[in-house]
């Protein structure tokens, strides 16, 4: 069974991880700029496959996962510049007792 110290272990794991290739990001809801915050951007890849999602009605598979700390303040359709290209979060993941992740395609 996992207890508070087994979490505490993961959330510290997890940080290391973000740290390790971390980027900042200034996410936009709606009219509203959010402060920037710290993530880590992975692109899918063999170890990381591209889940397929529903997206207005369309199925799509996310360009880039996003993965903060519990802190992190990100829902979908929520907006973010990387790599000079616009990004929209398409999906949550719903099991957030250790960190958050996201998953994001390319609008432009």
């Amino acid at each position: 069974m996992i207890d508070s110290h087994d979490i505490t272990s993961m959330q510290a794991d997890i940080d290391s991880v973000i740290a390790d290739d971390a980027v900042s990001i200034t996410i936009r809801r709606d009219s509203q700029n959010l402060s920037a915050q710290t993530v880590r951007l992975v692109k899918p890849g063999p170890s990381n496959p591209r889940q397929m999602r529903s997206d207005a009605g369309k199925e799509v598979a996310a360009d880039i996962i996003v993965l903060g700390d519990l802190t992190l303040d990100i829902k979908k359709g929520d907006k973010f510049i990387y790599q000079s290209l616009l990004h929209e979060v398409i999906w949550i993941d719903p099991g957030q007792d250790i960190a958050i992740e996201a998953e994001a395609v390319i609008r432009g």
